[in-house]
């Protein structure tokens, strides 16, 4: 079975080792990250972003921030691991955007040493179930 899509890319950046020990366990601060990466990536911000604190139910002491930037054209989201000094960003939209230009501005905000790079590319009419997957490609900085 078929369906129409809209074009468009999801792309998840995984950071090791980030310096911007402030911002990873800050509500305030994922929650500028969001908003900032959507806009340096030319996306439409609806509305503030949204966050929560998410605790780890085996260790309460262990917890990270979820938060999300709706965009016109979909959403920015940035899940932290404070304690791991990790960080995932997605980006999902039906807009292009360029990928260094988000690789860029995510080292800027959360200074990784190293990136991780999964992108899915959604095109023209897919088999339900089927998708178009780019490489995943590592970044050290």
């Amino acid at each position: 079975m078929t369906e129409p899509y809209a074009g468009g890319k999801a792309l998840l950046v995984t950071c090791h080792g980030c310096k911007a020990l402030d911002i990873l366990p800050s509500t305030d601060g994922c929650e500028a990250v969001a908003r900032l990466i959507a806009q340096r990536i030319g996306m439409t911000p609806v509305g503030p972003p949204r966050s929560e604190v998410i605790q780890d139910p085996r260790d309460p002491q262990r917890c990270g921030v979820s938060a999300i930037q709706i965009i016109a054209e979909s959403h920015v989201a940035i899940h932290t691991w404070p304690e791991l000094r990790g960080a995932t960003v997605l980006a999902y939209s039906c807009k292009h955007f360029e990928t260094a230009e988000l690789v860029a501005a995510v080292d800027r905000l959360l200074g990784p040493e190293a990136m991780e790079l999964s992108e899915l590319v959604r095109v023209g009419t897919v088999t339900v179930g089927a998708a178009k997957r780019g490489p995943v490609t590592r970044y050290e900085s």
